[in-house]
């Protein structure tokens, strides 16, 4: 059974018995939230996080429904996590690598290993501690075993 986000979205609404308005502030606006709510249109990744932090569930529970997946959850975060990026919004990838990082190696090993590589890279700018940096990065290299002296892509995009 597939479940549209907007309907998630709306059920939790109702429960927490919050009205459009309330659920839009700050994030959309209530027409907005009624198109999402009626899978007219999709919130943005980033306009999902915030109303998963409203509605006071993981992010994730838009993707899961009595364990079938509806999205990608894992590219879904990867995605998101990018996007941080982009903008150096190194304390919002901590955050989401926090909390992923307890679930994430029964998930899958490349994306325990991709979000240690960003805890890394996240506590190199947040903590300016270059060693301790270092040392998640090569904790993310030695997840798969990968060993060597060529620099990957990402290790040239860490520079």
């Amino acid at each position: 059974m597939k479940i549209e986000v907007g309907s998630v979205i709306n059920e939790l609404r109702i429960k927490q018995n919050l009205t459009r308005e309330e659920l839009a502030k700050d994030i959309c606006e209530p027409v907005t939230l009624l198109d999402y709510e009626r899978s007219i249109s999709s919130p943005t990744i980033d306009e999902l996080a915030l109303l998963a932090d409203k509605l006071k569930v993981d992010l994730s529970y838009f993707f899961t429904t009595k364990n079938e997946p509806i999205y990608n959850y894992i590219e879904t975060i990867k995605l998101l996590i990018n996007r941080y990026k982009r903008t150096r919004n190194y304390e919002a990838i901590y955050e989401i690598v926090q909390k992923e990082l307890a679930t994430a190696p029964e998930k899958s090993i490349s994306f325990y290993q991709f979000l240690k590589w960003h805890e890394g890279m996240s506590f190199f700018y947040l903590f300016k501690n270059k060693q301790m940096a270092i040392d998640l990065l090569n904790e993310a290299i030695q997840i798969t075993g990968q060993t060597g002296n060529s620099a990957s892509t990402r290790d040239r995009n860490f520079k």
